[in-house]
């Protein structure tokens, strides 16, 4: 037994093999690299159903790509620029004519084609940053070489290859990852969704406050990396970043239950991190 224990009223078996009594767990369907790395995790840690299915629903909900024929799509982009105009006016910062420039899209005249790698989440969490940490993210719209919505797309996607919250892994494989940082392991997964079991807004939290930290260290180390392409500047503090979350989930246990305090801390002790002593640039 690890050491969180399952729920021992919830079998260990995920719903698509309920579905069809002929499919065993050893038999897993082989669609994607991703999809049996997760079955992997949860037949071997103990992952309880409940666990197993709020992991699946988190993530559908960051795979779903933009649809510009679909209305609730479009609705969501239109509030994420009436937000954004409204907190920047609230907040007397000067913006651009084309709001899409200012916030950092790279096709400011058509931003849709920017979700291209996380889709409709990344409306979502961006507009979430800027009604809930406008204080902490304000600064990030007057940094050369910080375009701020794209370093948003770029910290959700990465963090959802690392946590394997991707129906396939493209042309960004998991061994590309690891020359960087080890993808999650299968402690860091059971912790992951025992965590968002409890809450389900805990991501949109875990990914907020990687973003916060990637755009305070590189405002910190903006004199020591190479200004030249966008995420060639930002890539090595997510990567950074991504080890902390993933420090924060082993540490995450029944004794220590706040996983935001737990990151909080991770983050404080990689603020003054030499980038260039790893092999993240």
């Amino acid at each position: 037994m690890n050491d969180i224990e399952q729920n021992s009223t919830e079998r260990l078996i995920p719903n698509e093999y309920e579905k069809d009594n002929k499919i065993s767990p050893n038999q897993i369907i082989q669609k994607t690299c991703c999809e049996s790395i997760c079955c992997c995790f949860f037949s071997q840690n103990n992952i309880t159903i409940s666990e197993y299915n709020s992991f699946q629903q988190l993530k559908k909900l960051t795979s779903i790509p933009y649809d510009d024929k679909n209305e609730s799509h479009n609705k969501l982009l239109e509030k994420l620029r009436e937000d954004s105009e409204r907190i920047f006016k609230e907040n007397q910062l000067n913006i651009d004519k084309n709001i899409w420039r200012t916030l950092g899209f790279q096709n400011y005249e058509n931003p849709i084609t920017d979700f291209r790698g996380s889709g409709v989440y990344s409306i979502t969490l961006i507009d979430y940053l800027l009604n809930n940490y406008f204080a902490q993210i304000k600064d990030s719209f007057n940094q050369d070489f910080f375009s701020f919505a794209i370093v948003c797309i770029r910290v959700l996607y990465l963090l959802r290859l690392f946590l394997f919250l991707v129906d396939s892994i493209n042309n960004i494989s998991i061994e590309q990852m690891s020359n960087k940082v080890n993808p999650c392991n299968r402690k860091q997964i059971k912790s992951f969704c025992i965590i968002l079991l409890k809450d389900n807004n805990i991501f949109l939290e875990i990914v907020s406050k990687m973003i916060i930290f990637v755009k305070q260290k590189y405002i910190k180390d903006k004199n020591n990396v190479k200004k030249e392409l966008n995420l060639l500047i930002i890539d090595p503090i997510i990567y950074l970043s991504l080890t902390c979350i993933g420090d924060a989930l082993n540490n995450y246990s029944n004794q220590s239950r706040d996983i935001m305090n737990l990151l909080n801390n991770e983050f404080a002790k990689q603020m003054n991190y030499n980038l260039n002593k790893q092999k993240l640039i």
